[in-house]
């Protein structure tokens, strides 16, 4: 599944299509997705000035201006018809387009002639003859429309979410006020989207072997300086992610137009897991170049990632530990999930009750 980083990194690469300008057609293909698409959506969506992309958790979001654009704005209106049809529902309000790409869901821009794939579930048209199109083979995402109001400002999706873990405000403590309560796998807390919004198995994984915890500790028993290291961790393990894979997604190609913004823009690299002096060094656990054969996130096709980096420990099990060099990658399944670990560097607990 998409993660964090994956969507970011999509999000930034369709900016610079999509905001200040419309969509010339929504044209829903194929249903079976895991909800119907919105009734309506067209009339709604389609010659609208889209005002704002951005990302939530695992969501991505266009927002549209509340009245439709004026025809004959050098590639940002729609046709008169399309234009002057349709009312915004709630005054003052604005209409969001939600997608998430679920298990094997991706946006893709291409050139209009560009055969369909069976998969493409939904096609809209661009400006200069290309489309935007939503792939999903195992048909898993959702796409979904929600109209603010000052009572509801955003869908009740995102408004049950978490904390986004690379905003200045998530800090070591809002991490421990959100893990105390819960007495669950600490790895599976991490997958709860109300707990840390955005944090998928693969991140959630590798951030645990950074900070030296194992997967199963429960959550409420951490300690805060384990706390802080994990926190570190998640926010070191996303940054390096958003670092090597800041560059436009390849399915997205950069727009010929003058004033586009580098995907990369605003983006920390992060080097052998330190983030920066502020948050200061993680245990070592470089990312090496891939050696040949090596699962990369580029090939996890149940995970879909955009990265060129091998992990330090996700689909490694029975390979030597990057870090001590001794330990063998373990794998076992929480929740339904893959979780590599090394038993050495990531220590299991104590069970209570029991003398050392």
């Amino acid at each position: 599944m998409p993660e964090l980083p994956e969507v970011e990194a999509l999000t930034r690469a369709l900016r610079p299509w999509l905001e200040g300008r419309c969509l010339l057609s929504f044209e829903p293909r194929r249903g079976g997705l895991r909800r119907p698409f919105p009734a309506g959506a067209a009339s709604l969506v389609v010659g609208r000035p889209i005002r704002r992309v951005w990302r939530r958790a695992k969501y991505l979001l266009f927002e549209f201006d509340g009245e439709p654009a004026r025809p004959g704005r050098s590639g940002r209106g729609a046709p008169p018809s399309v234009a002057a049809g349709g009312r915004f529902p709630h005054r003052g309000g604005r209409i969001q387009l939600v997608f998430h790409l679920g298990m094997t869901g991706h946006l893709r821009v291409c050139p209009a002639p560009e055969p369909l794939d069976r998969h493409d579930h939904l096609v809209c048209s661009l400006v200069g003859g290309f489309h935007l199109r939503f792939n999903d083979p195992r048909r898993f995402g959702q796409v979904f429309l929600h109209c603010t109001t000052a009572a509801a400002p955003e869908a009740p999706e995102l408004a049950r979410l978490g904390p986004e873990p690379l905003d200045p405000a998530f800090t070591a403590r809002v991490l421990r006020g959100r893990l105390a309560p819960r007495a669950g796998p600490v790895k599976t807390v991490l997958l709860d989207q109300a707990v840390v919004a955005g944090l998928g198995n693969i991140y959630a994984t590798e951030a645990l072997f950074v900070a030296g915890i194992h997967p199963v500790i429960p959550a409420s028993r951490l300690t805060a300086e384990q706390v802080a290291r994990l926190h570190r961790a998640i926010r070191a393990v996303l940054r390096r992610a958003l670092a090597v894979g800041s560059t436009v997604p390849p399915e997205v190609p950069v727009p010929a137009a003058d004033g586009v913004t580098s995907a990369a823009d605003g983006v920390a690299p992060v080097i052998d897991g330190v983030t920066s002096a502020a948050e200061g060094p993680l245990p070592r656990a470089a990312y090496p170049a891939a050696a040949p054969g090596e699962m990369t996130p580029a090939d996890v096709r149940e995970e879909t990632t955009f990265f060129p980096f091998p992990f330090l420990v996700y689909g490694r099990d029975g390979q030597p530990c990057r870090r001590c060099r001794a330990g063998t990658i373990e794998r076992m399944v929480q929740a339904g999930r893959s979780t590599f670990f090394c038993p050495r560097c990531q220590p299991a607990p104590r069970q209570r009750g029991k003398s050392a």
